[in-house]
């Protein structure tokens, strides 16, 4: 969340009880001693203290999203939470998100998950970037450089695990690479969800 984001909604949603007179005191006495001369959108008291010189600049945030006074003054409702999301804008939704808010593993799982998916993982190749690193082979195997692929997929030990894993959720196939399996799995979370689950021909159930 983006709290600069939340905190010109919610000032906003101040802005809007007042220019829509609402029933209380705070802003019958906004109105009384304000907005007199002018309408509040446009007004500019600079004795007032800087609370309300900061809701009465909010007229600004909305304008920024094609809100102007007469389309406030027509709002029934005002949600900060729509606010919100006009102030973000439109934006891409992550493909992966479900794959770590609907996960249930262990803590730890999830977090490595997290980190390989944001290409943070701290691999020896990418810790060498930064520091010295006297040997960059795989510890497990010893045969190639440890990277992210290499250390999850491509080690004759993690091919080991992954054979095993499959074997046991009786999937006949090998396991690809991580691109390929991320995508399979983002795939085969959105048809769950969906509630029709497409079986992958080499899956087979007990």
């Amino acid at each position: 969340m983006d709290i600069q984001l939340w905190n010109k909604s919610v000032v906003c949603k101040l802005l809007w009880n007042i220019c829509n007179k609402k029933d209380k005191l705070w802003v019958k006495w906004i109105h009384c001693y304000y907005g007199r001369r002018a309408s509040l959108w446009k007004s500019k008291p600079m004795q007032a203290s800087w609370i309300v010189q900061k809701i009465l600049k909010a007229a600004k945030y909305l304008e920024e999203v094609g809100i102007q006074e007469e389309e406030l003054n027509q709002m029934q409702s005002f949600t900060i939470q729509k606010m919100y999301k006009k102030f973000q804008g439109e934006y891409p939704k992550c493909s992966w998100r479900r794959l770590i808010c609907n996960n249930y593993g262990a803590p730890r799982w999830s977090f490595i998950l997290y980190l390989n998916l944001h290409g943070r993982l701290l691999t020896r190749d990418r810790v060498a970037k930064w520091s010295l690193v006297d040997d960059l082979s795989c510890p497990l195997c010893t045969s190639e450089p440890e990277n992210a692929e290499h250390l999850l997929f491509k080690c004759g030990m993690a091919s080991q695990i992954w054979d095993s894993l499959l074997e046991w959720q009786v999937i006949q196939r090998k396991a690809k690479g991580w691109y390929e399996e991320v995508q399979w799995a983002e795939e085969k979370q959105k048809s769950i969800r969906l509630g029709h689950d497409v079986q992958d021909p080499n899956e087979r159930e007990l």
